[in-house]
């Protein structure tokens, strides 16, 4: 409730879409045998990647929205910064639009640690080619115009 209900609205929002998730059986799977680990997932649903994938548009949109509210108080800053100076009016824009993309790549590499190390590895590569290539693009877009 008060200021931080505010801050988490676009958190509840996806939480009260995602409340009539049905959960998977897998998870409540009771036996009074002694099963191998796998049984219960020899039945296993797979998610529709429709529906993954819109959410995970979803969660992208709602983090380039909130990127982009904050940076819009730092636009003066990004326009006279050396490397940023080549996007113009459209500094903020790019810093909102890099920093989603290398969340959400930090988030995929964040899950993907434990389980598959090289797979973060490449993600974590991912957001760091994501932040410097803007930065780079710019310093070498403002050499050729000097």
């Amino acid at each position: 409730s008060g200021m931080a209900g505010w801050c988490c609205c676009a958190c509840n929002t996806i939480a009260c879409i995602c409340s009539q998730e049905v959960v998977t059986e897998e998870i409540y799977y009771v036996s009074d045998r002694l099963d191998p680990v796998e049984q219960p997932f020899r039945s296993f649903v797979p998610r529709s990647p429709w529906r993954v994938w819109n959410f995970r548009l979803l969660g992208l949109l709602v983090m380039f929205m909130g990127m982009r509210l904050v940076l819009r108080l730092f636009s003066e800053v990004f326009q006279g910064s050396r490397a940023l100076a080549a996007y113009g009016g459209f500094a903020g824009l790019v810093v909102a639009v890099s920093l989603t993309l290398a969340s959400f790549a930090l988030s995929v590499s964040a899950a993907a640690a434990c389980y598959r190390p090289m797979v973060a590895a490449r993600w974590l590569l991912g957001a760091g080619l994501i932040l410097a290539m803007p930065l780079l693009f710019g310093l070498i877009q403002k050499e050729q115009d000097a």
